[in-house]
């Protein structure tokens, strides 16, 4: 499957994201750093202590001017050490706050890429990142997985009789609903327009068929309750199974194909 330009930005986000996590790890080495300083510092200071009040094989006698000018040095080392402690606490403070917001903004970025914007569904984008994934899960285990691509027929004229703005919450309609009969492991994408694909993870195609009638009488009931009938929905679906040896993209293909020829039955039969 060809990577897109959008793979690409994927791509660039999650570099950007590491790079952030790398900077954090960072910080981290600058706090090591700074409690080595610490450390140093009370080893000068036990030390000058010690050479004052505990003379080692001999007295040593200090003059009280020099005695003065060790504790001013001293004195001076620990405000020093503590006005430097201060000003890098705060930057680290400030620097972690400025990553935080920097992996926040690139993770909300990221989600956005990968979700459609009107109907909140995963997008085609990501799609063909969770197809590449997906096919590596079959093949590493042998599961199955099967594809479902769904289609509105005569959304147009949907959106010609009732405006493109009720076209718009049709379709945020219809994504809710196969929210609520999907399991929480499939995959429901936006593939563009009124398309859409779901991915069964370890579903044959069997078994993909009744999550369809599943969705297809969901789909009925809502049409019962709908007083208005230029609001009803009607579905084409086509299934495909994947094969553990086939390449992804031409399950996509079958699945897509079968949608059409569902499509072609219906005209042929005259069904609106």
């Amino acid at each position: 499957m060809n990577r897109s330009a959008e793979e690409y930005d994927q791509g660039a986000d999650t570099q950007r994201i590491r790079q952030i996590l790398a900077e954090m790890k960072a910080l981290e080495g600058r706090d090591l750093q700074l409690w080595s300083i610490g450390l140093l510092l009370l080893v000068v200071l036990g030390a000058g202590i010690a050479a004052v009040t505990l003379p080692i094989g001999r007295v040593v006698e200090l003059e009280s001017r020099s005695a003065l000018i060790l504790a001013y040095g001293l004195v001076s080392l620990i405000v020093l050490y503590n006005v430097y402690a201060l000003v890098q606490k705060r930057g680290l403070r400030l620097a972690r706050a400025d990553l935080v917001r920097q992996l926040m903004r690139a993770e909300a970025a990221e989600q956005l890429a990968m979700s459609d914007p009107l109907t909140g569904l995963f997008n085609r984008r990501y799609l063909e990142h969770a197809l590449t994934t997906e096919a590596k899960r079959v093949s590493r285990t042998g599961q199955t997985l099967s594809i479902l691509m769904l289609d509105l027929d005569h959304f147009g004229d949907i959106n010609k009789r009732l405006g493109h703005l009720e076209g718009d919450r049709i379709l945020c309609e219809f994504a809710h609903l196969m929210t609520t009969v999907f399991r929480q492991t499939d995959i429901v994408t936006r593939f563009g327009g009124d398309e859409f694909v779901v991915l069964l993870a370890d579903a044959s195609s069997e078994q993909a068929a009744l999550a369809k009638n599943r969705l297809l009488s969901a789909i009925e009931l809502r049409n019962r309750g709908e007083t208005d009938p230029t609001r009803h929905l009607l579905v084409s679906a086509g299934i495909a199974e994947h094969r553990e040896d086939a390449d992804v993209s031409e399950t996509l293909q079958r699945a897509d194909e079968a949608l059409r020829r569902t499509k072609a039955e219906r005209r042929a039969d005259g069904s609106r």
